[in-house]
């Protein structure tokens, strides 16, 4: 019956027999005449027993290795029932196209949604080995390695492969109109936060002392990147709680002692002491400022 699959084509079909090792001796009268393999079950022989296995016991794994089918063929078995439940295991072949196809579904679409450029990253095609480009831009986190490994990986069981690439350095991801964009420029995206976006526990905000642009492009026959003439890009700053001037996780008094202390000259606020000191965010620190600490402290 295996010699009977093979010839119709279906190579993947393995047949292997374990004997146990104590019966090694003897079991050419299951080989002879052929080449098939057996592997030799060690003493305390762990595979017949967890399979729960007896002498002349037929097992037929699936192509994750999961058991489907186990009887004891000593008296006899349907070689058509069992032919048919082997066939119908046998994973349908994807074609070379069909790889490609999907290969190529899988970095565009909802694999290339952002809002900002950290969303993005760029990554490497597989045309080394004739699959797909040499860059890709797409949402970090909702890319599908692994799917994309194992196209890759029968991609190559396949022989698909008829050309390979010669790649340039890898480009920058860019979000443009909330689609991660490959751009072949030399350097970061020198936008603002409000455009490239900030990591987790940081918050974009605008500094007078500080001119960020807030959109740039890359021109990618000079490779450099010209952006607007405006400052309103924003800068990531740790984010800070209004009234935790000091930043140690608490408002008290120790705030308003610091606060206090701008007001009066005594010390100079940084920009982020600033931000969480001005609690009416009317742009100045004042004594209107001091009330409504003290009236968090309070919980009024």
């Amino acid at each position: 019956m295996y010699e009977d699959l093979v010839d119709q084509g279906y190579n993947q079909v393995q047949l292997v027999g374990i004997g146990k090792s104590q019966h090694m001796n003897s079991i050419n009268n299951w080989t002879s005449n052929s080449n098939l393999g057996v592997c030799a079950d060690q003493s305390p022989y762990m595979t017949w027993n967890n399979w729960g296995a007896a002498q002349r016991d037929l097992f037929i794994l699936d192509s994750q290795g999961d058991i489907v089918y186990h009887e004891n063929i000593t008296n006899g078995f349907s070689s058509n029932e069992v032919s048919n439940l082997v066939i119908s295991l046998i994973p349908e072949t994807t074609t070379c196209d069909e790889i490609e196809e999907l290969y190529d579904s899988l970095h565009a679409e909802e694999y290339t949604n952002c809002e900002f450029d950290n969303d993005c990253v760029a990554v490497w095609g597989h045309c080394d080995v004739g699959l797909g480009g040499c860059h890709y831009s797409v949402n970090e986190e909702e890319y599908p390695q692994d799917e994309i490994n194992n196209l890759v990986n029968t991609w190559n069981d396949e022989e698909c492969m008829t050309w390979v690439c010669d790649c340039s350095a890898e480009p920058y991801a860019q979000c443009l109109d909330g689609t991660c964009t490959s751009a072949y420029c030399m350097s970061e995206n020198p936008a603002g936060c409000f455009q490239t976006g900030c990591d987790e526990g940081y918050e974009c905000i605008i500094l007078e002392e500080e001119c960020v642009p807030s959109s740039c492009f890359c021109d990618e026959f000079y490779g450099d990147w010209f952006c607007t003439e405006d400052c309103g890009g924003g800068t990531c700053y740790l984010t800070q709680v209004l009234g935790d001037i000091n930043n140690d996780t608490q408002i008290n008094v120790l705030d308003v002692v610091l606060l206090v202390g701008f007001i009066l000259g005594n010390e100079i606020p940084d920009d982020i002491q600033y931000f969480s000191a001005d609690i009416n965010s009317d742009g100045s620190l004042n004594v209107l400022d001091v009330v409504s600490l003290v009236g968090i402290i309070l919980g009024n």
